[in-house]
């Protein structure tokens, strides 16, 4: 109820902006109870026979009343924060001049224009404040020394009421001030979570989590060495050439059809993505939680990912755009894996493996996933491959290579190929489970 109270004075446009909004919302507050205390202390002075202060507290009261619905109109921090300055200040010089001046215990109260000043304005109004008060207590200081009296006649016998009420109103501030420092505070703890969470998230887009927490608690990632990575390399066949053919927006906007794809397939098959350079999308499974399913989970994301090119190219086809052929190499092995260096880091894989799954794609075919013979004797009894003989692979040799042309159910033993995996099958078998198998 208060809430929406208080949000009613406030221009919609000060709400969009979250700070500026939570300074309002205290502008507005505070503003409000100033308004009540000072009808509150208009009759106080008036039965007290303090005329002058009771007239300036009601007239106080009352310029502060348009002051919400010109703010509410405005939004003008500068004009809304320095005319409740002025009305504190003219009220509580009024009232010190007739209750004792530098002796009153009101003196005390000069603070409170500064306060609101720096609070809801700016430095520069608050210092500027600053200076009229303490020329108002130097004013007083020097009254009383040289003998001008400022008490009046009606003060005495009021006395005890008037430091009740004084006191009253004092602890009344304070605890204002404690109220606004815990909605500060709940809100500065607020906004510093959705921030962490902000910064967590984008690091996690960037390191796995793994090594992200590792860096958190102890500034550093230690390099890892896996026994068994499964390491995908994609590319697109003729990419210069496509290239050349659209705008640098279309070449960007189509590539980011294809990557966004794969990230979400990579992330279904638990395989950890590493990077992109160019045209050519680099994953591995086994890291960074070693697993023993990761060979079998790669092959599956290499087929979906083949899949996902065909009918892509299909509907470039249909849409007289550029062709793109998808090439796919895996190779399964050790790698070290980890963080090195100490700005923008990167999570990033090492070894022979990666260089062998790197020519297992360069030697592959448009639209064909190609393994080598390390990850065929791991996948072998879940797919359907077809040996290719021994390839010649620059500085490795002859390697040999199998296509992988469908996949085994293990459930029924039937037979998708990669035909049909393309099209969508819709006979039940189950492609997109993951084979992540944790070492106990």
């Amino acid at each position: 109820m208060l809430s929406a109270h208080i949000d009613w004075f406030i221009a919609d446009r000060l709400k969009s902006q979250r700070e500026i909004y939570r300074k309002a919302r205290q502008l507005v507050l505070v503003t409000q109870i100033a308004s009540l205390f000072l009808f509150g202390y208009t009759a106080t002075y008036f039965t007290m026979g303090l005329k002058m202060s009771a007239f300036v507290c009601f007239s106080g009261a009352l310029m502060l009343i348009p002051l919400f619905f010109i703010f509410r109109k405005s939004g003008n921090f500068l004009f809304t924060g320095n005319v409740t300055a002025l009305v504190a200040y003219l009220v509580i010089v009024t009232i010190i001049s007739e209750t004792g001046g530098i002796y009153s215990p009101v003196i005390f109260w000069l603070i409170v224009p500064s306060f609101a000043a720096f609070l809801f304005v700016n430095k520069t109004s608050g210092y500027t404040w600053s200076v009229f008060c303490v020329l108002a207590i130097v004013f007083f200081f020097l009254a009383g020394f040289y003998g001008l009296n400022f008490q009046h006649k009606n003060y005495m016998q009021w006395n005890v009421f008037f430091y009740f009420f004084i006191a009253l109103g004092l602890v009344s501030f304070l605890l204002i001030c404690i109220m606004l420092y815990e909605f500060e505070k709940a809100d500065f703890i607020r906004i510093i979570k959705i921030e962490r969470k902000k910064s967590d998230e984008l690091l996690l887009n960037i390191l796995p989590e793994e090594t992200a927490n590792e860096l958190k608690e102890k500034g550093e990632s230690i390099p890892r060495k896996y026994d068994l990575v499964t390491v995908i390399f994609t590319d697109f066949k003729n990419f210069t050439a496509i290239a050349g053919q659209l705008s640098a927006e279309e070449l960007i906007r189509e590539l980011n059809i294809f990557f966004s794809a794969f990230d979400g397939i990579a992330e279904k098959y638990n395989l950890e993505k590493i990077k992109t350079i160019g045209d050519a999308y680099m994953c591995a499974g086994g890291i960074p939680v070693p697993n023993t399913g990761n060979p079998v989970d790669a092959v599956k994301a290499g087929l979906e990912m083949q899949a996902f090119a065909a009918r892509t190219k299909a509907r470039f086809m249909d849409e007289k755009k550029a062709v793109w052929d998808l090439r796919i190499g895996i190779h399964s092995g050790p790698v070290i894996a980890g963080v090195v260096g100490s700005k923008k880091f990167a999570y990033d894989i090492w070894g022979d493996t990666v260089n062998i799954a790197s020519r297992m794609e360069s030697a592959g075919a448009a639209g064909k996933v190609n393994i080598s013979e390390t990850t065929y004797q791991l996948v072998k009894t879940q797919f359907i491959c077809s040996h290719r003989g021994k390839v010649a692979v620059k500085n490795k040799g002859e390697i040999d290579m199998y296509f992988v042309e469908g996949q085994i159910d293990q459930h029924t033993g039937s037979k998708v190929l990669v035909q049909e995996l393309a099209l969508g099958d819709n006979r039940g078998h189950d492609i997109r489970r993951p084979s992540v198998q944790t070492p106990p």
